[in-house]
């Protein structure tokens, strides 16, 4: 498993996301040296916030999950250690404010 701010390049690209070209042109380079790192340790799951966008998606046999922007119900998530299964965490279920 490997849990990083920014997401590997991995043959996909986030739509309908405009970022500044500096930023962009940086991130790649981080994105770049992710997938080297992924390459290198072969993780079953990559999890990560840098664009404050849910979703999941999978590339290679790698399962993939962004987390959401802060406050809002899919920016946290609970991962079983023993299966990498992932749950998000309700942040509006009363129950799941403890």
């Amino acid at each position: 498993m490997l849990l990083c701010h920014d997401h590997p390049s991995l043959g996909y690209r986030l739509k309908g996301l405009p970022i500044p070209e500096a930023d962009e042109r940086t991130s790649a380079q981080v994105r770049r040296l992710l997938a080297r790192v992924v390459e290198a340790i072969c993780p079953k799951l990559v999890v990560h916030g840098h664009w404050h966008h849910a979703y999941e998606t999978e590339r290679n046999g790698i399962s993939i999950k962004g987390l959401d922007c802060d406050n809002t119900d899919r920016t946290v998530a609970l991962l079983d250690l023993d299966t990498l299964e992932v749950e998000d965490w309700d942040l509006s279920d009363p129950a799941r404010r403890r």
